[in-house]
């Protein structure tokens, strides 16, 4: 349907997002929309990596200057020993962490599956832990205070952990021609 309206519309424009993936899809995906795509790591906009491709109509692209937004400048409280946090997603914040023995805990975390965040600088799992908030998810996807505030909190990690980052796609949508700006 999309190339449909796509053939009889050339001023269209589109975005399609999707993580990094083997060189055939990404050529297939490439040939399909008939652009190649700019890879940008929300770490130049917030506290977490989270390398995405973006293929875009659009032209003249750059990256987004980097804010240097550190992992700990976005916790409530306590401690990490990451600059950045690994990729959000819903798999990495809520679903089955509360059935996890704390050696699996232990596990994801240091495989970087899971962001934990310790009680004290020594950033012990024996000093105490905890898991990030649905604030904290909100700030590294770039999300205003809040945003998820009518939804369950499992409903809230997995919409938080499986959307874009806000300010990379403010920062695409910035490079719109002014006609599609203004209505």
């Amino acid at each position: 349907l999309f190339f449909f309206f796509f053939l009889k519309n050339h001023k269209l424009k589109f975005l399609f997002e999707n993580v990094k993936m083997k060189k055939e899809y990404l050529n297939y995906l490439n040939n399909l929309f008939g652009v190649e795509p700019i890879e940008i790591n929300s770490a130049l906009v917030s506290a977490q990596n989270r390398k995405r491709f973006y293929w875009i109509n659009i032209e003249n692209i750059v990256y987004p200057k980097d804010r240097l937004i550190l992992f700990q400048d976005i916790l409530e409280s306590g401690f990490t020993n990451r600059p950045k946090c690994w990729c959000v997603t819903c798999a990495s914040t809520w679903i089955g962490r509360e059935n996890l023995s704390i050696e699996k805990i232990k596990f994801r975390y240091k495989k970087g599956f899971l962001p934990v965040i310790f009680n004290e600088k020594k950033c012990k799992f024996e000093n105490g832990w905890r898991c990030l908030t649905i604030q904290e998810i909100e700030k590294l996807q770039t999300l205003p205070n809040g945003y998820t505030s009518i939804l369950s909190n499992s409903a809230a990690y997995k919409a938080i952990g499986n959307g874009w980052t806000v300010d990379v796609i403010a920062h695409i949508f910035s490079f719109l021609p002014e006609e599609f700006k203004n209505g």
